[in-house]
């Protein structure tokens, strides 16, 4: 999605209670290695027998933590700045190594 152009990259899950490793190290790790926002919204509370991690957060494209949410259902917000994502992708070389590549559109 980066690569197409996006700035911001939403994903929606319902991960259980095990799964906090995603929101804590891997969403912010994939933040920082597309260079872009990353809003991640997961499922909070409890529905029956499964209990939610919750732990939604949105992360800027450096990998900073800008907003988090606990294991409760509740609202997060931030400010994002959209020439974060310029900086961010300058310092993928990827990125342009990509684009050069025949079968990359």
């Amino acid at each position: 999605m980066a690569l197409q152009g996006a700035d911001i990259v939403v994903v929606p899950t319902a991960f259980g209670a095990q799964w906090g490793v995603v929101s804590e190290k891997v969403v912010p790790a994939r933040a920082f290695e597309n260079g872009v926002f990353l809003c991640y919204a997961n499922s909070a509370g409890q529905e029956g027998e499964m209990a939610f991690n919750g732990g939604s957060c949105m992360i800027a494209p450096d990998g900073e933590e800008l907003a988090r949410a606990g294991a409760e259902p509740g609202l997060i917000f931030t400010w994002m700045e959209k020439p974060s994502v310029a900086r961010a992708q300058t310092r993928l070389p990827y990125f342009q190594d990509r684009k050069r590549l025949p079968w990359v559109e």
